[in-house]
């Protein structure tokens, strides 16, 4: 299984994060709450639709929209998708928030138990994670791991 983080620097400083370069631009506004929203790559939102195969023109990039407030998951120009038409809803909310969605970590489960970075790392560095598809934003989690730290 091919990895999204195998270039990717195991470091959780989240300028030190490698990304792959991005041919469209990286960001939009979301159309719902303007705000920033970031690229995924259309083999992400084909593995987190219902029914992948009614998006239709897949030539457009989409967005994901981390804004915890919104209804909107994933955007592009012309279209807005909602939590209703992902197989898995997103959990936008703190304590429910998946923080790693290779391997089902939840925000509560590292609170209760820090240690479960330590086997996130190591199962990057083993280049036994798929975050390129788990992930909805289609990004690597362990920067969202000190983001929950630090708060």
């Amino acid at each position: 299984m091919s990895s999204c983080c195998s270039n990717t620097k195991i470091d959780l400083e989240p300028e030190k994060v490698s990304e792959k370069p991005i041919t469209s631009s990286s960001s939009e506004n979301c159309p719902a709450c303007i705000r920033q929203g970031r690229l995924v790559s259309i083999k992400t939102l084909y593995h987190h639709l219902k029914q992948p195969w009614q998006l239709g023109n897949d030539s457009e990039p989409f967005y994901f929209c981390e804004n915890t407030t919104c209804q909107v998951v994933y955007f592009s120009k012309t279209k807005q998708i909602l939590n209703s038409e992902l197989r898995h809803s997103v959990s936008k909310f703190k304590e429910e928030k998946t923080l790693c969605y290779c391997f089902n970590i939840s925000v509560a489960d590292y609170l209760e138990t820090p240690c479960l970075l330590d086997f996130v790392v190591e199962k990057t560095k083993a280049k036994d994670c798929a975050c390129d598809v788990q992930n909805p934003s289609g990004r690597c989690c362990l920067k969202d791991f000190k983001k929950v730290k630090s708060v």
